[in-house]
């Protein structure tokens, strides 16, 4: 039988395939899961959503190990609960860049939100998954509580270290993440879909991230847990100040126009009523879905390949 890898270098990112059998060799079950693993995680990153991910583990940003403990992290420490729940499905729908923005919602409900697609916060542009995190006015809400977290986070550090600590400071002044935060006014630039920031926005542990840590703490496991706590907290800094107040404001205006659960499926009804089953051309797999029909199935399968293919420790 024919046996063989046809393995390309990591940082091109193209597919790994797999020539034939090798059932012989010793740990041959966890090689060949490797392979598929790899294969279906490349796949994962060829949506269109994922261009940023692709881009960003191009040049090696991304601490995928780490990202994949925090796929698992619960902070409850219970197998199941309705807060764990939530907390999933959060995170599913920020790596996948598939929040309910108001462009998504556009696209499956065009009659009921064809007047109110701009950001919530400064209307001055359409609001999507991307410009949700990148918009300059909350990116200025959040700034002083950024600020605050990162003087909570040396203090915390310099506490239960093992290790000195005498650069941490410049460490956090220097990182990626905190620099656009931590400068004077119009210093820097705004964050864009290529900064650190970004990537942390959409829960995925960058190396910049868990530098901040290594060489701290004298075992293993001491400082996996203190990764995962601290960008969990990060993470939901983020969430409760720049997502929460905004969902709140689109469900008072929701209220104010009427629209409920009941309108969403009184929607889709009259749809599927009127829409012929012939009516949909064939797309082609990286271009924008624009009915619902197409923009449903997209994020299924986005789900379900994102749950086959998050065993990122062998990348």
């Amino acid at each position: 039988m024919g046996i063989g890898w046809h393995m390309i270098q990591p940082s091109t990112l193209s597919p790994i395939t797999f020539s034939g059998f090798c059932k012989h060799f010793p740990s041959s079950t966890k090689a060949e899961a490797d392979i598929g693993n790899r294969q279906k995680f490349n796949v994962w990153l060829d949506y269109t959503t994922n261009s940023v991910l692709k881009q960003a583990s191009f040049h090696q940003q991304i601490d995928w190990s780490m990202t994949e403990e925090f796929f698992k992290y619960n902070l409850h420490d219970r197998p199941t609960s309705h807060k764990l729940t939530k907390f999933r499905a959060w995170q599913r729908k920020m790596v996948n860049n598939l929040l309910p923005t108001m462009d998504i919602l556009y696209r499956r409900y065009p009659t009921l939100f064809k007047d109110k697609r701009t950001c919530w916060t400064c209307d001055q542009h359409e609001e999507t998954n991307d410009s949700l995190w990148l918009c300059s006015v909350n990116l200025e809400i959040l700034c002083p509580h950024i600020v605050q977290f990162i003087q909570d986070l040396k203090t915390d550090i310099r506490q239960t270290c093992d290790y000195g600590d005498s650069l941490l400071e410049q460490e956090l002044n220097n990182n990626s993440i905190f620099k656009f935060f931590l400068q004077l006014r119009g210093n820097l630039p705004l964050p864009t879909t290529n900064s650190i920031f970004y990537l942390t926005a959409r829960q995925i542990i960058t190396h910049d991230f868990s530098y901040i840590f290594r060489e701290k703490y004298k075992h293993k496991k001491t400082l996996h847990n203190k990764i995962l706590s601290k960008f969990y907290e990060l993470t939901q800094l983020i969430k409760r100040i720049i997502w929460k107040p905004r969902n709140d404001t689109f469900k008072k205006w929701k209220v104010a126009q009427w629209i409920t659960k009941h309108s969403y499926k009184q929607y889709r009804r009259k749809t599927k009523k009127t829409r012929s089953h012939t009516d949909h051309p064939q797309q082609h797999k990286n271009e924008e879905p624009t009915t619902r029909y197409h923009f449903s199935n997209v994020y299924r399968n986005t789900d379900f390949q994102f749950y086959q293919i998050a065993f990122f420790r062998s990348l």
